[in-house]
């Protein structure tokens, strides 16, 4: 208990300012994987955005998990190219 006041106490002393800023760091933070997928373009924006409200705010694991998937979404040129490939060998065989 003493430890909450402790810090109750620093936060006190801190100022709004700090608080503020405190804040909203956090915040970017925690919506980083919505920004990314924004930048992108990733065609799951929304989904991958409710998601990051509902989960990514208090589970570590699926905050890196939306991470991984805003930054995964375009394939490289030649993953997709071989992946065609194989495609077209299974259908003709």
């Amino acid at each position: 208990m003493e430890e909450l006041s402790q810090a109750w106490d620093m936060l006190v002393q801190a100022g709004p300012a700090a608080v503020a800023f405190g804040i909203g760091f956090a915040l970017v933070i925690v919506f980083l994987p919505t920004a990314i997928a924004a930048v992108r373009r990733h065609r799951h924006l929304k989904v991958l955005a409710g998601l990051n409200l509902a989960v990514g705010s208090w589970s570590s694991a699926g905050w890196v998990a939306l991470l991984v998937w805003a930054c995964v979404d375009r394939l490289p040129d030649w993953f997709s190219r071989k992946h065609k490939v194989a495609v077209d060998d299974k259908a003709a065989g």
